[in-house]
Formats: C-alpha cells, structure tokens, sequence
C-alpha cells in the first residue's frame, strides 16, 4: 500500500470518527419543547413551565419568553441564559418572576405576564416579532393578537371571569400518548390544548412523572398504567378444501 493510499484510508476513517462523535450533540437542541404552563400571580409569582417531549432539548441557553398585551404589543423579553441541567424526556424548564415560585431554573423580576388576556411565546430570537417555537393565547374579551403570529396559535382561551390573576393556563396532554406530552398535544390552538386550572409548578432538577408509551405505538395491548386492553379475535378462514368440501356436500343434497 503506497503512502498516498495510506493517507487518503486515515483521513477517511477521521472522518467517520468525526460524524460519530458529533451524532449525539446533533440530537441536543430545544426545539421540542412545548410551553405546559403559564401562571399569573398578581404582584408577584408569575411563571412560565416549558416541557419536552423528546430528550436532550436543554439547550436553551439564549433563548427567550416572550409575552404580549391583548393588543399584541410586547409587554417583556426574558432571557433563558443557559443551558439546564436535565435533558430528559418530559423534563420541565421553569422561568419565574420571583423566588416566591420553588425550583425555578431562571428568575426574572422582568417577566410579567398579562392578566387580563395576550399571548405567550417561547423563541429563539430576541426579536419578539421573530417566528417563535411556540404560542399560546388567552383573552378576557375582544383583543387584537400579533399578526403575523411568532407561532400558530389559533382560537385564544377565554378566561373565566375575565381574569387569569391566581389562575393558570395548563396544556392538556391526553392527546397521542394520554400519560405523557408529546407532538400531537400541540394543534396550535390554544382554546383546544389549555385549560385554565391550577398549576403544578416544577423545575429542571425535578424527575419527570409522566409515563412515556411505547416507541410508535401509544395504544398498545399492554398501555403505561400497566391494563391489558383486550383484543378482538379474528374469525378462523376455512381452506379452501373445506370450502369446496362444503360446497359438495351441498350438491348431494339435492334431488
């Protein structure tokens, strides 16, 4: 083997151990994470819950939530500053005005979210205007949102009582997977995927309680609760000797 053919072999088998060494940071970014709650607490407390529905999305570093009056004029930018810890799958990044709100992985005193109807996003850019990663909406009556929408966001949730101060918006999950977040909970309709409740705060260091489905198959015979859903049997097909056994005997019988 001359040296040429040598090199050329080495730089290839570089190359290949380059790709390999890359192949898991390619998979780390932020990109499936969804906003599961939005919290309005009055003076203090406000907070907003991001979740993943895939692992290694804690890449947040330079991210930002973003939120809008009803008029959709931007009312705060604030800034996610690192990277977080958990890259599980339903992990929860938890950005919060305050220290009144435990377990948050970001505390601003700029975050402040509107009580009375807007929007809330989670982006990529600093510019609020910027195609975001995610929306929600809310209303207390006729509001005029950002147009065009950082992320779709459709029908805005119409706030009971007019007023979403000690209330939160909380992202149904039963879609897809029932026990676990994942793509098919965001229709990019909020009045469909939120519900104003109670929250349920919870920080990155927290391990995740949802029960994830098997890989593809979130109806499977044996579901995360551990119950075996019951299969309907299938008739047994005849051969077709005993079809034309069948259909002999048939002829006999006839005079």
């Amino acid at each position: 083997m001359n040296r040429r053919l040598v090199r050329l072999t080495l730089i290839a088998s570089l190359s290949m151990l380059g790709v390999v060494a890359f192949a898991p940071s390619a998979l780390a970014t932020y990109h499936d994470n969804r906003i599961r709650e939005v919290h309005e607490g009055g003076i203090t407390g406000d907070y907003v819950e991001l979740q993943a529905f895939s692992a290694g999305q804690n890449q947040v570093a330079n991210t930002y939530i973003h939120t809008y009056d009803g008029g959709g004029t931007v009312h705060t930018s604030t800034l996610i500053p690192s990277i977080v810890p958990s890259g599980a799958n339903q992990a929860t990044i938890l950005i919060a005005h305050d220290g009144s709100t435990p377990g948050a992985d970001v505390v601003s005193a700029g975050l402040n979210v509107v009580n009375t109807g807007g929007t809330v996003c989670f982006s990529h850019s600093v510019t609020a205007t910027d195609p975001a990663v995610d929306c929600v909406a809310y209303t207390s009556g006729p509001t005029t949102f950002p147009v065009p929408a950082p992320s779709p966001y459709g029908a805005p949730v119409v706030l009971p009582g007019g007023d979403l101060t000690g209330s939160t918006l909380i992202r149904s999950i039963s879609r897809g997977c029932a026990t676990a977040l994942d793509a098919a909970d965001d229709t990019d309709n909020s009045a469909a995927d939120f519900a104003v409740g109670t929250g349920n705060p919870r920080g990155n260091a927290v391990t995740p309680t949802e029960t994830v489905c098997p890989p593809g198959n979130p109806n499977s015979p044996t579901n995360p609760a551990g119950k075996t859903r019951k299969r309907k049997c299938k008739k047994k097909q005849k051969s077709s000797a005993q079809i034309a056994k069948k259909k002999k005997c048939k002829k006999k019988k006839k005079h």
